[in-house]
């Protein structure tokens, strides 16, 4: 557990989450998770890849992150590589969430 709030930490990941979708780069995101010093990391790599990180604050509300990217195409049918992201933070009362995804 840590001093942020994973209220303040849901808005600096959304900004982010926009921010990578704008600029088309995933790797963003668990870079902005890893310096926030999230628990989690690389769950998958290969031909597509998946992150995910969880944070939980001193009151006890937790964040979660994921992300992934993958390949769409398929035989005699190529596609281009979709990249999703997302955070979700879970209150006590009430739950925020905020998404983004590209293709490329």
């Amino acid at each position: 557990m840590s001093e942020r709030s994973a209220l303040d930490l849901y808005h600096d990941l959304v900004r982010v989450i926009d921010r990578a979708a704008a600029e088309k780069n995933i790797y963003a995101v668990p870079a902005a998770a890893e310096a926030a010093a999230m628990a989690g990391g690389q769950t998958h790599k290969g031909l597509s890849e998946r992150w995910t990180y969880s944070y939980t604050d001193k009151p006890g509300q937790t964040l979660e992150l994921h992300c992934r990217w993958y390949d769409q195409s398929q035989a005699f049918s190529p596609a281009p590589d979709m990249h999703r992201m997302s955070v979700a933070l879970k209150t006590g009362e009430s739950e925020f969430s905020h998404s983004a995804e590209y293709e490329e």
